[in-house]
C-alpha cells in the first residue's frame, strides 16, 4: 500500500490512533473474522496471514513512531518516509539472508517434509526448538556416559 500510493503519503505523518483506523479497514480484520468463523469462506491460514500482517504493522509503527509531548501513544507521530526506508531496510536484509541460506527462502528452516504436489510442510518455531533441546539433552547425556566410561578405564 505504501509503495502503489507512495505520493499521496510522501513527507506526511498520521497519528498512531488514526493509522491504526487505516489499517483497520485496509486490513479488514473484522471482516477476516467473519469469513474465518461465520462464513467459512477462509480458511485458517489465509486468515492467520492476514493478522499476522496486521500485527507486524502495528508493532512496526509503534516503534518507529515519534512520541508525543503528552505521553499518549495514540497521539505518538509516524512518518510515511520513515516508514519506507525501514521497509527498504527489511527488505534488503531479506534478500541478503536468502543469498547466504543457499536461496532456499527465509523459512528454510522450518521445512519439515516437501509434499508430493510440491510444497512444503513447515514446522513451528516451537517445534524446532523442542527438537533443538532433545539434541542438546541427548548430546548431553552421551557426553557423560563418556565421562563415566573415562573414569572407570
Amino acid at each position: 500500500m505504501l509503495f502503489q500510493d507512495w505520493n499521496k503519503y510522501k513527507g506526511q505523518y498520521v497519528t498512531y490512533l488514526e493509522l491504526m483506523s487505516m489499517h483497520r479497514s485496509k486490513f479488514g480484520i473484522m471482516e477476516n473474522l467473519n469469513d474465518l468463523l461465520c462464513k467459512g469462506s477462509k480458511d485458517y491460514k489465509e486468515s492467520l496471514s492476514t493478522v499476522q500482517d496486521f500485527n507486524s504493522t502495528k508493532v512496526m509503527t509503534r516503534i518507529c513512531s515519534v512520541p508525543s509531548k503528552n505521553g499518549d501513544i495514540t497521539q505518538n507521530r509516524i512518518y510515511f518516509d520513515m516508514l519506507k526506508i525501514i521497509i527498504l531496510d527489511i527488505e534488503q536484509f531479506n534478500h541478503v539472508f536468502d543469498i547466504f541460506n543457499g536461496g532456499h527462502g527465509l523459512h528454510a528452516d522450518f521445512k519439515c517434509n516437501q509434499n508430493a504436489d510440491g510444497t512444503s510442510q513447515y514446522r513451528s518455531i516451537t517445534q524446532i526448538l523442542k527438537n533443538r533441546r532433545e539434541i542438546s539433552k541427548l548430546n548431553d547425556q552421551s557426553a557423560m556416559e563418556d565421562d563415566q566410561e573415562n573414569v572407570t578405564d
